[in-house]
């Protein structure tokens, strides 16, 4: 589940460096810094941060069962996170409709 994640957010990572890039210049015709200084500063930032952080995972993939590896601590309750996490993410977003941005986030919190 962990590196599913991680290579999403490596995909939008990457595309949100690729638009940094391409259509934001990284200095003024003055010669300051543009404003694709930041953009690209923060985009290198993630793919760096998210690459590391996918061969991390990997490198702690536990061993199957059927290879004659053990692990106690696994289980299948990660999807009832995720999907715990969405249902309470779409009641965010109707509190948000409804009672406005302060009120909904404090009963999100």
């Amino acid at each position: 589940m962990r590196i599913a994640f991680l290579i999403v957010v490596l995909a939008g990572a990457v595309f949100y460096t690729y638009v940094a890039f391409d259509d934001l210049s990284f200095l003024t015709r003055r010669g300051r810094l543009g404003p694709g200084f930041f953009p690209r500063l923060v985009g290198v930032t993630m793919v760096a941060f998210t690459i590391w952080a996918l061969v991390d995972a990997l490198r702690e993939r536990p061993v199957p069962a059927s290879a004659g590896g053990v692990n106690p601590d696994e289980d299948n309750s990660g999807w009832h996170d995720v999907v715990t996490l969405m249902v309470l993410a779409v009641c965010y977003a109707v509190l948000l409709r409804l009672l406005g941005g302060f009120p909904a986030t404090v009963i999100f919190l």
